[in-house]
């Protein structure tokens, strides 16, 4: 194989002057070893292509003295110098600095870790659901792996001894935040509802009631076509304070209307879509607006319908509704919630 002349390559020369990476070796433990990037950069010592079915041999090389005899059982990267022993075993080569760098880039900016570090990591996240009594599907949350990266900023920045109980926010300051983020995400969509109530925009709504407390909840939801796609927000979740089904219908229309108006959209001048579900009270609410019925709605009251009037699917039904709970998966409309 051919040797890499390292000495006419300026381009290292100039990457080992300004190159961050520390010597793996000690000098005074491994008889002047550490003396190997030195004579590396000088000429005295080169490196040499070493094939081989692992990425790390694009970044590292084996050593050839001035005679042309290869120094057994080391290694060196091709960028920044520095030496490593080498017996056969990959471990230490891919935490190296400039391997990471160059996987990093291979993989779109994207850098992978070793399964030791993987391992602590996920005995880390099983402690911490057992000792915090947390869910298991919180691991998958969007905001936490948000924070992640934070920290991994942080600890790239400041390094691994930074002291968390000094940079991990405190309750108070978390809730006053929160009510900060609301009111500027209720601006950005405020403005972004003016740009298309011109072209119109729908409105779903669904009630429902808490066995426990008694009492009936109503949402809203607005979706609209933006950039090509349908764009959904929920708006509200409030209680509904009525005491009689008289006073519902009544409620309902004027909860939306104030929903609406805070988000600067006027339910009479700007007529949405309203799109119904079987709530009399709802579709009472809102017949003299511009509505549609939800056609999810509608298949399942029709197919509910078809299973009660034939009695060999009425059969069927029975059947499987005395099967253990947990083979049932209730599934609703995404547009009715």
């Amino acid at each position: 194989m051919d040797c890499l002349d390292i000495k006419s390559e300026s381009s290292f020369q100039e990457q080992s002057s300004r190159s961050e990476c520390t010597s793996p070796l000690d000098a005074t433990s491994n008889g002047g070893i550490a003396d190997f990037r030195a004579k590396i950069i000088s000429g005295q010592i080169k490196l040499k292509e070493k094939r081989g079915r692992s990425r790390v041999w694009n970044m590292f090389g084996t050593l050839v003295d001035e005679n042309g005899d290869d120094i057994e059982h080391f290694v060196a990267c091709r960028s920044c110098f520095n030496t490593y022993k080498y017996v056969n075993s990959t471990s230490n080569l891919v935490k190296h600095k400039c391997y990471l760098n160059y996987e990093a880039k291979e993989n779109g900016g994207m850098v992978d870790v070793d399964n030791e570090t993987k391992g602590k990591l996920n005995d880390a996240a099983a402690q911490w659901l057992v000792t915090n009594c947390r869910q298991l599907n919180i691991i998958e949350d969007s905001g936490l792996k948000n924070m992640a990266r934070i920290f991994l900023s942080i600890g790239a920045t400041f390094g691994e001894n930074v002291n968390i109980e000094s940079i991990m926010p405190t309750q108070s300051t978390v809730e006053g935040n929160i009510f900060e983020l609301y009111e500027l995400q209720v601006k950005k969509l405020a403005d972004e509802l003016s740009q298309i109530k011109c072209n119109s925009y729908s409105i779903t709504s669904f009630v429902w009631s808490d066995s426990y407390t008694k009492r009936s909840f109503l949402s809203i939801t607005i979706h609209y076509v933006q950039k090509s796609a349908i764009t959904s927000h929920i708006l509200s979740v409030s209680p509904l304070h009525i005491q009689h089904d008289s006073n519902a219908v009544n409620h309902m229309e004027r909860a939306v209307k104030k929903c609406l108006r805070y988000f600067a959209c006027d339910l009479d001048e700007d007529h949405p879509i309203i799109v119904m579900d079987s709530d009399e009270n709802f579709s009472t609410a809102f017949y003299n607006h511009h509505h549609i019925h939800c056609i999810v709605n509608l298949l399942s009251r029709t197919i509910e319908k078809v299973f009660r009037e034939i009695p060999e699917l009425q059969g069927l039904l029975d059947t499987a509704s005395n099967k253990p709970r947990k083979h049932w998966k209730m599934k609703i409309c995404p547009h009715c919630t």
